[in-house]
């Protein structure tokens, strides 16, 4: 079980540690099922399945996933407590959120919601039509960093705001 990163008890931190665990339980039935013995209980020692679905009950219920989707959708590139940040950070940052309370969206819809928090000045650079997965836009964000971050930067210093 030392695969198993230690949560700190944050909600807003819960996301990312979902995220790492279900990379770890997908490695193998094996683990996956190992996962499911760190509960006591006797549905949870069944699968890292549903470990996940109990915390999502708790932690995640109707309140916790509403406030959890305002966050994502406020979002933004290098918001307060992350001015230092690349936009490819920000789109993962984004995209985490998202999946944890979205597990049905289609990819253009996860693309429309990542960008829907970038500055508008980015898509001088990105084409979102082109990207048909999270990951092709990902990968066109990070090719793109530094010209999006360029194009930022002069956008503000001409307009004073995006």
């Amino acid at each position: 079980m030392d695969i198993v990163p230690t949560w700190d008890g944050n909600t807003s931190t819960l996301a990312k540690w979902i995220l790492r665990v279900e990379t770890n339980a997908k490695r193998s039935p094996m683990v996956r099922r190992q996962l499911g013995m760190a509960e006591q209980r006797d549905h949870c020692e069944l699968s890292w399945d549903n470990i996940h679905d109990e915390i999502e009950v708790y932690y995640m219920n109707r309140a916790g996933v509403e406030r959890t989707w305002k966050q994502a959708r406020a979002l933004s590139y290098r918001e307060p407590g992350h001015e230092d940040e690349h936009p490819g950070q920000s789109s993962i940052r984004k995209r985490e959120l998202l999946d944890l309370v979205f597990h049905n969206t289609s990819e253009s819809e996860q693309i429309s919601e990542i960008l829907a928090g970038a500055p508008r000045s980015w898509l001088m650079t990105l084409t979102p039509r082109l990207y048909h997965t999270t990951r092709e836009l990902q990968n066109a964000i990070k090719l793109q960093e530094d010209d999006l971050m360029e194009i930022q930067e002069s956008f503000l210093l001409e307009y004073g705001h995006d």
